[in-house]
């Protein structure tokens, strides 16, 4: 799970944090009762389930999501092209990303400091025992050279594998997991966690239905089996579509071919004929007409955008729910009504639902979400943007005197908070 995720110098953010912390007093009274999960109790620290954030346009809440994208980037392809400091008020020369998570009773820490041209200093923590730390391409400590593994091996991985130039551009915590995978159980799952539970979409790119499958498919649920888990919801949430099937077509080709109207597509490349071998996942879903007949729909030619993006919101929930992970999602509620975002948070806050300490961090703009009951001063973040402090991010908890059986919403909208568009026209 995740703890916290601090950020410095990126984009618009100066200095901030993300954190996922239960920050009130004491637990409220019978909440173990409760089919809302005010906090995950199971753990070392008492962790959120939801991190919900509003703020004005340009206030940084999509760059605040982006940093989390970003960090795994690094993580999988180096820093390369990747360093995008805050242009307007230049307080720092590196940027940096300090990731905080619990895995089962073990917390780890992981940071990179990085410039321009290459990574400054790295540093990975577990439970308070630093594993290594690495600064201008030299471990300055270690607790990792056990198991016949030494300190010349690591310095030999660190300077060939993840250095270019006399300068470090790849993360030692990518390179050891490839190369020594079995070195440490502890850090391999931490690793695996990060690249394989977390998963960031923005409106730019949403996840597509294929793409959830394959997913699936991966944790060893079958394409129709993962559709069949997430349609019902899907139905419940739309009650005009009476059922839906999926069609799956496979083909050969020497290129790929772009997406259409009529599905979502996957292409899997053979690298022995140099051939895409492409899956079009076709949805049909049905509707009854006045006679009560069921009326077949080409589901992404002939359906709203809002059915389309809540079919693959289902599907990415209840893979992130099945894998316990991590979801960051830009605009949630882009296309969908009010009612409908405020049904898909109480998946994440049931304790009907959420039996694996998944979490969901996301942005929005509709404040009408605030006046969910299931949300407490812990779970909602404003975002404000100045120049003096760049894009910074507080809860309602950290405000004075804040309490959760006040109006969010109408305290939001009333400038309690800030984080709202000025008014000068």
């Amino acid at each position: 799970m995740l703890k916290s995720f601090h950020i410095v110098n990126y984009k618009s953010i100066l200095n901030t944090q993300i954190p996922l912390t239960y920050m009130e007093k004491k637990a409220p009274n019978g909440y173990k009762e409760w089919e809302s999960i005010p906090f995950f109790d199971s753990c070392k620290e008492r962790l959120i389930p939801v991190l919900v954030s509003f703020g004005a346009n340009a206030s940084g809440k999509s760059n605040l999501l982006s940093a989390v994208a970003l960090y795994l980037h690094i993580l999988r392809e180096g820093i390369k092209e990747k360093f995008f400091p805050n242009k307007l008020n230049v307080a720092y020369q590196w940027t940096m990303f300090e990731i905080e998570v619990l895995i089962g009773r073990d917390s780890y820490s992981h940071l990179i400091k990085y410039g321009e041209n290459g990574i400054l200093y790295e540093r990975l923590i577990k439970n308070n025992t630093i594993l290594f730390e690495i600064k201008d391409l030299q471990f300055k400590q270690q607790s990792i050279a056990d198991k016949g593994y030494n300190i010349p091996e690591f310095q030999d991985i660190l300077k060939v594998e993840c250095a270019e130039n006399n300068l470090q551009i790849h993360p030692f915590l990518t390179k050891l997991y490839q190369r020594l995978p079995g070195l440490n159980a502890g850090i391999s799952g931490m690793y695996r966690k990060l690249l394989e539970n977390t998963f960031v979409f923005t409106p730019i790119h949403p996840p597509s239905l294929s793409l959830v499958l394959d997913i699936f498919k991966k944790l060893g649920v079958s394409y129709q089996e993962a559709f069949a888990q997430f349609t019902p919801i899907l139905q419940a949430l739309d009650v005009n579509i009476s059922r839906l099937e999926l069609i799956q077509e496979e083909k050969i080709a020497p290129a790929l071919m772009p997406m259409n109207a009529f599905g979502s597509m996957a292409w899997h490349k053979d690298n022995t004929t140099n051939m895409f071998k492409q899956r079009l996942d076709k949805v049909i879903s049905y509707h009854r007409d006045i006679t009560g007949k069921e009326i077949p729909f080409e589901f992404y030619a002939e359906e709203s955008d809002g059915t389309k993006r809540l079919l693959s919101i289902i599907g990415t929930f209840l893979l992130t729910l099945k894998t316990g992970g991590l979801l960051v999602w830009d605009e949630l509620d882009n296309s969908l009504h009010p009612m409908l975002l405020k049904e898909l948070l109480k998946i994440f806050k049931s304790t009907r639902y959420n039996k694996t300490h998944a979490q969901l961090i996301a942005s929005f703009h509709n404040p009408y979400v605030l006046e969910d009951e299931d949300l407490r001063v812990s779970d909602v973040a404003i975002v404000n943007n100045t120049l003096a402090k760049g894009t910074t991010l507080t809860r309602i908890v950290d405000f004075e005197k804040s309490r959760n059986d006040t109006n969010f919403r109408k305290q939001y909208l009333n400038g309690h908070f800030m984080g709202i568009p000025n008014s000068c026209l």
